[in-house]
């Protein structure tokens, strides 16, 4: 069992392409919510085939980024474009639509990006352009009695840009997707009652944030959120501001143990920054054993040659710091004389995820995600728990199955940067023949996986905010207004699983509804959107691998109700909703599936879906019966020696006879770089520090030095679920830009 996973992983180097872009499927869908209800067939899916022109997919990813064009995407470029105090207090107040969040959640860059923010983002953009054109700015603020007079949060105009792009969703996956968001939106429409969603106003008192900027040696107020505002014009006389309140997000793993008969948790790690910190980071969560070389010294020795579960520590990347976590025991039933299982008289039975954003005033969500658990759902949920109930892990090559996942966590703010995501979606391809030549010699580069599988979640993430923003109709629109945390993980808590994709926590409001039903409709249009585009992740890979994808819609397709008692086999997470007071919708499922519901919150209509244990996930397995090594039509990945066993004498068939370096790129590398210098020409100092910030990401040139990179070979993660998830997802980019991606 140990070796399951490992023999299952296929290094994809060349295997994959996606059919041609079918127009009439990729054009007219309108993720608004629907006027009618609907719950009509989903159209299927065809596997992919056929060969790679990589020159073409080169192209196609290069005319993919020079579609964003620096004007629309860089606020040094549009502020210099501006050129005057009026002009650029024009665009903020008129472009840049006001919503309702407090505190700092996006910084100038992401509220620039996202075309919307708070009073305090909006004078940080406000501040920042000014200073790109010379102008002295500064932040005031003062208490104000008539909120009225302020804009009320309003909805973003939705881009013509197809929102799904940088999630590689091609046409006929994407009509896919859009059938099953319209379908699991009329099935809940059936079972829901009616949702008045609490609406929020503006307090009277609240403080409140603008700008003064310097002339001819007078500060003059600008406050972009005025109704009808004017250069010069406030509401009160403002004062330096405070720093304020960020939006928090906290990364915690929990250890539970079995003392006494009571179960009990203890962090062995925990981090909290700002969201608009953690938004552009490359955060990645893995575990080390200690017998790894991490700190296992001499009791890790020891523990080896008892033959005992070695102790395990959590390590977090954030960029090219590392961050490490307290040891615990291997999670294992207690040790019965000879053979592997627990030292510790109090053995480790779950380990848990814990993610929890708190906002400005405090309101917390926390979401929890299994990592590994040893205990019966039945016996969890009734508290009665001896060391006898305690099942054994799935074994996995160093440590349980579960901890030898690769976690990348993704935040999004509403403003994450759509330009950032089509540069490394172009990086990538750029990359593929020197990513897969180090496969082939069994050099590969631990570093460049680890980026591309964070830069590919980061571009997934970028489409997914893009169709929040489509949500928009004369109905009202869906907001970003509080952070949102993506999980998107390679392997898994069990031996079959490959990835799994989860938005955790997701904080959407409702804005511009005429009436609370409207809100609800909305609330829940955007949940069943964010939950096929989950699925359409899923079936995209699968696409490629073949297996089974199981998400809430994939297993609930049928007519569904409300549902009293948490749907059986939920466990603790079900349970816990419950207690919540989430309504649970859920309906036939079949014999022996995942238990999986739906909920929703009766005061917002914010809808989720659910999966038992992991909680809100989808979920995707290999199909069973592949052989021990993954063969491509590109050769053959060896899980047993670790090595690419090329065919052909490494000559790639796809590409007629010849290897991946053979391929001429040079003009597009150029192209390339070209785009990317002449964005730092344009004086962008934060956007040129973001823009670095990503390549060092990627060549490992950040600054951990040696300390990190040991750190990073530690990490307990096959080789094969970090070259297969890497070099998988550069192809899967590769494909889909040379046969549905402009040409330049």
């Amino acid at each position: 069992m140990g070796d399951s996973l490992w023999y299952k992983i296929v290094c994809v180097a060349g295997i994959l392409a996606l059919p041609p872009l079918a127009p009439a499927l990729a054009q007219g869908l309108s993720w608004a919510p629907p006027g009618a209800v609907e719950t009509g067939e989903i159209p299927a899916l065809s596997p992919i085939s056929g060969d790679l022109d990589y020159g073409a997919g080169l192209e196609g990813a290069i005319a993919t980024l020079e579609r964003f064009a620096p004007v629309d995407h860089d606020l040094a470029t549009r502020a210099q474009t501006l050129e005057t105090l009026e002009a650029v207090f024009a665009f903020v107040r008129d472009e840049v639509r006001p919503a309702p969040y407090e505190g700092d959640l996006r910084g100038p860059e992401a509220t620039f990006a996202a075309r919307a923010g708070n009073d305090e983002d909006q004078a940080e953009l406000l501040v920042e352009m000014l200073l790109e054109i010379g102008v002295e700015a500064r932040k005031v603020s003062a208490r104000i009695e008539t909120p009225t007079a302020l804009q009320l949060p309003g909805c973003v105009a939705p881009s013509g840009d197809d929102p799904l792009v940088l999630g590689q969703i091609d046409g006929p996956a994407k009509a896919r997707m859009h059938a099953r968001a319209v379908r699991d939106y009329g099935l809940l429409a059936a079972a829901l009652p009616p949702i008045d969603a609490v609406a929020t106003m503006p307090d009277a008192g609240a403080p409140h944030t603008w700008v003064q900027a310097r002339r001819d040696g007078n500060w003059i107020d600008l406050d972009p959120m005025l109704i009808d505002a004017e250069v010069g014009a406030s509401l009160a006389r403002g004062t330096p501001a405070p720093a304020p309140a960020a939006h928090m997000v906290a990364l915690t793993v929990q250890a539970e143990t079995l003392s006494g008969g009571a179960l009990g948790l203890a962090p062995v790690l925990s981090v909290s920054l700002p969201a608009s910190e953690l938004a552009e980071a490359k955060v990645q969560l893995g575990f080390t054993s200690e017998l790894s070389g991490t700190g296992g010294g001499i009791a890790g020795a020891f523990a080896k040659a008892l033959d005992q579960a070695p102790r395990i520590r959590p390590l977090l990347l954030i960029d090219d710091e590392t961050i490490q976590g307290d040891t615990f025991d291997t999670p294992a039933p207690p040790a019965k004389g000879a053979g592997l299982g627990s030292a510790s008289a109090d053995p480790v039975t779950a380990i848990w995820l814990e993610l929890t954003t708190t906002r400005p005033d405090g309101a917390k969500t926390t979401a929890r995600r299994t990592l590994v658990d040893l205990l019966p759902p039945e016996l969890r949920v009734s508290g009665k728990v001896t060391p006898d109930a305690i099942m054994a892990p799935d074994e996995g090559e160093k440590l349980p199955v579960g901890l030898e996942a690769l976690h990348t966590i993704i935040v999004s703010h509403g403003g994450l940067d759509p330009f950032s995501a089509a540069a490394m979606r172009a990086l990538m391809v750029l990359d593929l023949p020197e990513v897969e030549a180090g496969t082939e010699a069994g050099t590969t580069d631990q570093t460049q996986m680890l980026w591309q599988i964070w830069a590919d979640a980061y571009a997934k993430s970028v489409s997914a905010e893009a169709l929040v923003k489509q949500n928009s109709g004369p109905m009202g629109c869906a907001m970003v207004t509080a952070p949102r945390v993506y999980l998107f993980t390679s392997g898994g808590t069990g031996p079959d699983d490959l990835m799994s994709v989860d938005w955790a926590i997701d904080g959407v409001k409702a804005v511009g509804a005429p009436d609370p039903g409207a809100a609800a409709e909305i609330r829940v249009w955007h949940g069943v959107v964010q939950s096929a585009y989950e699925t359409a992740l899923a079936e995209s890979m699968l696409r490629i691998f073949g297996g089974a994808v199981g998400s809430t819609s994939t297993l609930l397709n049928g007519p569904l109700g409300l549902v009293e008692e948490p749907p059986k086999g939920g466990g603790w997470i079900a349970r816990a909703d419950a207690d919540a007071g989430w309504l649970l919708v859920s309906g036939p499922q079949p014999e022996g599936a995942t238990a999986v519901w739906w909920r929703v919150d009766p005061a917002s209509g914010a809808t989720d879906a659910r999966m038992a244990p992991q909680g809100n996930v989808s979920r995707w397995k290999w199909k069973t019966g592949l052989s021990q090594v993954g063969h491509t039509t590109n050769g053959a990945w060896d899980a047993k020696t670790g090595k690419f066993i090329p065919n052909n004498k490494g000559q790639n068939p796809n590409l007629g006879g010849k290897s991946w370096r053979e391929v001429n790129k040079g003009p597009m590398r150029k192209k390339l770089e070209k785009i990317l210098a002449d964005l730092k020409r344009r004086k962008a100092v934060a956007r040129e520090r973001k823009l670095r910030k990503y390549w060092d990401k990627r060549t490992g040139r950040g600054g951990g030095g040696n300390e990190y990179l040991v750190v990073l070979e530690n990490i307990s993660v096959p080789l094969a679920i970090t070259v297969g998830t890497g070099v998988g997802v550069a192809v899967v980019g590769a494909y889909f830009y040379a046969l549905t991606g402009e040409k330049p």
